[in-house]
């Protein structure tokens, strides 16, 4: 069968009257069924590199049906995406639009969503091939929900749970304080799923060079790279304090979502990003390695975009921290 890309309908803020009135017009010609992407860019920004930046991406992978795309230059325009957001689903876009204030795909109901926050530091509004590896990245999130891969990781994870949840009832601590740490491990580990799931379909389909610089281009400003507080001795300090390790794992699984998928599929400029991360984290690196080594392990020799695999993976982080406590 045949795919068509979805019409492009970009819509500017309300004050560019002559592109809203286009935009509508355009609406009004797509034919009742066709997919459409509507394109909403606020704030100062380069509409003809978005404009470019898009056509590619349309060209490259099947894009969800009637996508919404958010590009940002201020994150305080989330509060206006905010008022449309169903009220059940509010709370939680919020958090990830106003609080963690990053690039984020949100699906709820028949509502596809993506939010792209622009950073103007990292200098991206002057290079195209970052741009697109970044929407890359945001639609292939959007891709696998509409495929159901990412219900995959959420059923394998209430298994996983379920499975082991009497070990939890014998630990020292207050049910609220191992509640609380498993939801912010459980959390983070669902998103390196899903990162690990969308890099490595994006590589394996040949846009890895499109990603790799996206992730350049974050990394290339930056002489030493943010770094948490490694504790000579991690278990004694996380049976004083649990909270510990949802701050160090929430650090580890951000690089290895990056880290991993290109140290699979090697490339000469995947192994410069790696040797450029390692440089900027020094012995950091080295200690997140020894620290994950299984779930390293698990991801170069068995990964497959799948429930039985989300299963090993989170089971290998839940003995992880299950360890660290007793």
């Amino acid at each position: 069968m045949s795919y068509f890309p979805p019409i492009l309908i970009l819509i500017y803020e309300l004050t560019y009257i002559k592109s809203y009135r286009f935009a509508l017009k355009s609406l009004l010609k797509a034919k009742e069924g066709m997919n459409v992407m509507r394109v909403y860019i606020k704030g100062d920004l380069d509409h003809k590199l978005i404009r470019r930046a898009l056509n590619k991406v349309n060209k490259f992978i099947k894009v969800p049906k009637n996508i919404e795309i958010y590009f940002l230059d201020d994150i305080d325009y989330c509060n206006n995406i905010l008022s449309t957001i169903h009220k059940h689903a509010r709370a939680s876009f919020k958090q990830i639009c106003l609080v963690e204030r990053s690039s984020f795909s949100y699906n709820h109901k028949d509502r596809n969503l993506i939010v792209i926050h622009i950073d103007k530091k990292t200098g991206i509004l002057k290079n195209e091939k970052a741009l697109v590896g970044l929407i890359l990245h945001e639609i292939m999130h959007s891709v696998q929900v509409y495929k159901g891969e990412y219900k995959q990781i959420y059923v394998a994870f209430e298994e996983i749970f379920n499975k082991n949840k009497r070990l939890l009832n014998k630990l020292k601590y207050s049910r609220n304080k191992i509640k609380n740490l498993f939801n912010k491990v459980g959390y983070t580990s669902i998103l390196l799923l899903k990162d690990l799931f969308s890099n490595s379909e994006l590589i394996e389909k040949g846009y890895g060079h499109y990603l790799l610089e996206y992730y350049k281009n974050e990394l290339r400003g930056k002489k030493t790279c943010p770094r948490p507080v490694f504790y000579d001795k991690f278990k004694e300090a996380a049976m004083k304090d649990p909270e510990i390790i949802a701050i160090a794992f929430e650090f580890e699984f951000s690089l290895l979502s990056i880290l991993l998928p290109f140290q699979r599929y090697k490339t000469k400029d995947s192994l410069l990003l790696i040797k450029h991360i390692n440089n900027c984290y020094e012995l950091n690196i080295k200690e997140i390695a020894r620290k994950c080594h299984e779930l390293i392990y698990l991801y170069l020799n068995y990964f497959e975009p799948n429930k039985e695999f989300s299963k090993k993976f989170l089971n290998a982080i839940f003995n992880k921290v299950y360890m660290l406590l007793i």
